[in-house]
């Protein structure tokens, strides 16, 4: 028998075979027998001030309890005095402390906190996961253990957004902001679908994954300052090769970069029929050619070559009607020739050589490695920038819980703020406490992985700016305040 081990899977053999046994199942003589289950809640030592021998536990109301193994059917305790009557029922602030969520004021239906966080979990993991889906898992489980026993999907969505609610609001307490983005403030934007920031799950899903993207922003951060680096200097290798092979001087580069500018200006001002014209143009060009290969490579019947024929002749025929119209609308010097363009490799007007004897293409195979450089190095200064300013609001967030933690355990403050109970002020301090240790690990993480990849004094002067009094004043937090 689990006696104290309620929430326990078991199996027992009967009948001849094993089947799971629900909690308020035990076997005595072979034989299956019935008896009352407690909910496993924390209880007091002492109710009244008589001997505790004189304190005694029964089973109170029946209440359903869900955890990530389904629902079980168990009852209340209640402590009663045999020497003075008195009388002991669990309350909302005893299911707190034992992980559980009333559904309601009754407790007809309690939800172990853990569900909570596994159904978030999943839907991070999963969005497109349905609360419908995953309560058909908890039905499931609850059956396969012999349990019986539905879980209500409203009952279970109101639970749950309550308890996003009350997260919420104690993050709102120390002044935590779940939609801003650390490291390119004051710029991010998040939108709420339907404007209510606590009950929205696609809200509660942005939150979530800007927590996550929180945690990890240092390492991404680094990672995507590795991958820069290394694309830019693969790319000033192919830059210093270029100029090796032309043998061309960065003043000629500028000016190979300002002729294709001045072509792609030149460009889009066409008209859009000569620019519709020119690629179908191209298109059947690059047609034709590859139905010629294909004649006798990839064909070997008569018939099967003579479509292809029959195809060629088709496109030629309004390959020449496209030419003799594109001709009547360009200048002379940009006119096509219909056999220069079927014969070996294309000759387009703007790939024919400038006054420089440099084509367009070679200058536009430099052009577009200089503009990859300039992207990357401008990459690098953003990612540089991101840096800072996620290092600053990491300081500044371990300065406003500091200054938080000083001010509720401020004895003259502590009856005035929030209209919180002792237990709940001292509950509040705890989870100030846990931020402080988050944050600082973060700070030493960040500070690790920046200072691992930047290099010079320009871009680790955001790490120094702070003096060491200040980055270890995080560190001051004792292991038995935590």
């Amino acid at each position: 028998m689990h006696t104290r081990h309620v929430l326990h899977n078991r199996d027992a053999m009967t009948a001849g075979f094993y089947q799971p046994l629900p909690p308020t199942t035990f076997v005595v003589d072979k034989a299956l027998s019935h008896c009352v289950r407690l909910v496993p809640v924390e209880i007091p030592d002492k109710i009244c001030g008589c001997s505790p021998e004189s304190l005694r536990v029964s089973p109170g109301k029946t209440v359903a309890v869900i955890t990530i193994n389904g629902r079980y059917d168990l009852s209340m305790p209640e402590l009663s005095c045999e020497a003075c009557q008195a009388t002991w029922a669990a309350g909302v602030v005893d299911l707190n402390r034992s992980d559980y969520w009333p559904a309601t004021l009754q407790f007809s239906t309690m939800y172990a906190t853990d569900v909570f966080f596994s159904f978030e979990e999943m839907k991070m993991a999963a969005p497109g996961l349905s609360c419908q889906a995953f309560l058909r898992m908890l039905d499931q489980r609850t059956v396969r253990f012999g349990r019986t026993g539905k879980i209500s999907t409203d009952s279970f969505q109101k639970s749950f957004f309550e308890w996003e609610a009350v997260r919420y609001e104690v993050d709102k307490i120390c002044k935590e902001e779940h939609f801003i983005c650390p490291a390119c403030t004051p710029d991010m934007l998040a939108v709420s679908v339907d404007g209510n920031r606590r009950t929205d799950m696609l809200t509660l899903m942005v939150m979530r994954w800007n927590q996550q993207k929180f945690n990890n922003l240092a390492t991404a951060l680094t990672r995507r300052y590795q991958k820069t680096t290394k694309a830019l200097q693969s790319q000033l290798q192919n830059l210093e090769s270029i100029k090796v092979e032309l043998a061309v001087t960065e003043s000629q580069l500028e000016d190979w970069v300002n002729d294709v500018k001045d072509w792609a200006d030149a460009t889009t001002t066409t008209t859009n029929d000569v620019d519709a014209l020119a690629n179908r143009i191209e298109v059947l060009v690059a047609s034709v050619k590859r139905r010629s290969q294909r004649l006798y490579k990839d064909t070997d019947g008569n018939k099967g070559r003579a479509r292809i024929r029959r195809k060629i002749r088709e496109e030629k025929g309004i390959l020449t009607s496209l030419v003799e119209t594109y001709n009547r609308m360009v200048p002379n010097t940009e006119t096509l020739c219909l056999e220069t363009i079927l014969s070996g490799e294309t000759a387009w007007p703007w790939q024919l050589p400038h006054s420089d004897s440099v084509d367009l293409r070679t200058k536009r195979k430099a052009f577009d490695i200089i503009m990859s450089v300039r992207r990357l190095q401008e990459e690098q200064k953003i990612l540089v920038a991101e840096m800072d300013h996620h290092w600053k609001y990491l300081s500044t967030r371990a300065e406003t819980l500091r200054e938080l933690s000083c001010l509720f355990a401020s004895e003259t403050l502590q009856s005035s703020l929030c209209g919180l109970s002792e237990d709940g002020l001292k509950g509040l301090q705890s989870i100030i406490h846990k931020k402080q240790r988050k944050i600082r690990d973060m700070r030493v993480q960040a500070r690790d992985c920046y200072l691992q990849v930047l290099s010079g004094a320009v871009h680790t002067n955001f790490l120094n700016k702070s003096s060491a009094d200040d980055y270890d004043s995080d560190f001051e937090i004792s292991d038995d305040e935590l």
